[in-house]
């Protein structure tokens, strides 16, 4: 029987153009491809979200639907940062198919597994847990099912201080009162030409780096000295970088957006339950130059931490995904990629940080991996996050921590900054770490 429900936090990437995220993982040791079918047949029944399509009804409103998918899964022969490339601009039918992908290639003795998603199922700690359990399916062990989808509650259920203050509903009431009066909805044809128009100009692309043990632990130790985060540390090592090596395409005043989790505040949402619970901060920066690397650390770490400790701020960005229409978060992307000529979405757009001159920043750091090393008769040898290009922000740092490393993963617009530059960046930044 078919089972819908409503969505709201979701709503943000049903007509976004940029929502494909991407895990690459390689293993050591002969790979198993019935074993693999196997798991890939099992980890819908494990994770039901994985049945789930999404329709837009004729009230505006979208909703899951349920039918019976498994993910496709295609050995592939080229090289892995060429299929990743490839799956990162390549759009899902939210109506037709599943929202998981995963890729295989391997050789005598050593495989990589690509899993890529589309973030209207889940954030990237809740595709971490898909791929951690489909390689536990694929190792032999068993593997708990998870009772899904768990959706965020209304915004009326969050905690009190957390709710918009009268400004912020004054100004969401007026948008959504703007729209009503030229409200559209988008069909997927016109959604697909803007898709295609904006790939067309834009070249997404990524760059990898790791920090080895040595480094990681130098890391750690001076984190715990100074008392600050691993995400504060990254952060100052990449805006540092930026100015040193990409000062033509920033300005000197920055915004750095950190996606941040809100799961482990409902207790009703078990901790394997794959949705999107993230809500995000901004914190303002502007370059100091003669402040000492580790002061400007420290303060960063300050304004992230205030930032974490204000349920009104931590929540801000979700409520505000919640309370504005849908049709209406829709329109961003037809108005600032396409055609569409309204004012109350440019409005919109710009209330996100969504244009095509953002000097914005994000740092998704997805934590250390739980993964375990050893997958039945394998060995997980690395493990690489790759996050969307958020379109408010002109370059994405993700970050993941494997055992005795930390591997960092810059997605950027080659047709807006030249490879060359962020080759720069990310030997600045290893020049910082050492």
């Amino acid at each position: 029987m078919e089972k819908k429900s409503p969505l709201l936090a979701e709503r943000i990437h049903y007509r976004s153009v940029a929502t494909n995220m991407t895990f690459s993982a390689e293993l050591l040791g002969k790979y198993n491809h019935t074993a693999m079918l196997s798991a890939v047949k099992r980890l819908p029944q494990i994770h039901p979200i994985l049945n789930i399509n999404v329709v837009q009804e004729d009230d505006g409103n979208i909703y899951y639907t349920y039918g019976k998918h498994y993910p496709t899964l295609r050995l592939y022969s080229e090289d892995t940062r060429v299929l990743i490339k490839v799956e990162s601009k390549r759009s899902f039918s939210l109506k037709n198919e599943c929202l998981l992908r995963i890729f295989v290639q391997y050789y005598e003795d050593y495989f990589s597994v690509v899993m890529v998603a589309h973030h209207i199922m889940g954030d990237a700690r809740s595709i971490m847990i898909l791929l951690n359990d489909l390689l536990e399916l694929y190792g032999g062990k068993s593997v708990e099912a998870i009772d899904e989808p768990v959706l965020l509650p209304l915004s009326d259920q969050f905690p009190e201080e957390a709710k918009l203050s009268t400004r912020q509903q004054f100004y969401v009431d007026y948008l959504n009162t703007k729209w009503k009066k030229e409200k559209r909805l988008f069909s997927d044809k016109e959604f697909d030409k803007v898709y295609s128009k904006f790939y067309e100009s834009h070249d997404i692309c990524f760059e990898s780096l790791c920090l080895k043990k040595d480094e990681t632990n130098v890391l750690h130790s001076k984190c715990k000295e100074h008392k600050v985060t691993i995400t504060s540390a990254l952060a100052i090592w990449v805006l540092r970088s930026i100015y040193e090596t990409l000062s033509d395409f920033f300005s000197k005043d920055m915004q750095v957006n950190i996606p941040v989790s809100v799961k482990k505040e409902f207790n009703f949402i078990p901790q394997r339950c794959v949705g999107n619970y993230c809500s995000n901060i901004s914190l303002k920066y502007t370059y100091k130059e003669m402040l000492d690397f580790w002061e400007e650390i420290e303060w960063f770490h300050e304004k992230m931490t205030q930032k974490l400790n204000d349920n009104k701020e931590k929540y801000m960005s979700l409520n505000m995904m919640m309370a504005i229409d849908g049709s209406l978060q829709d329109a961003i992307s037809f108005s600032t990629f396409g055609d569409f000529d309204s004012l109350i979405a440019k409005q919109m757009a710009e209330l996100f940080n969504v244009s095509h001159s953002s000097s914005n920043i994000e740092i998704s750091n997805v934590g250390q991996t739980s993964i375990n090393k050893l997958i039945g008769k394998n060995e997980l040898r690395d493990i690489l996050y790759i996050p969307p290009r958020d379109l408010s922000n002109i370059l994405t740092l993700g970050v993941i921590g494997f055992h005795d490393r930390i591997n960092l993963c810059v997605v950027y617009d080659a047709a807006v900054i030249p490879k060359s530059k962020i080759t720069d960046l990310v030997n600045s930044i290893m020049k910082i770490c050492n």
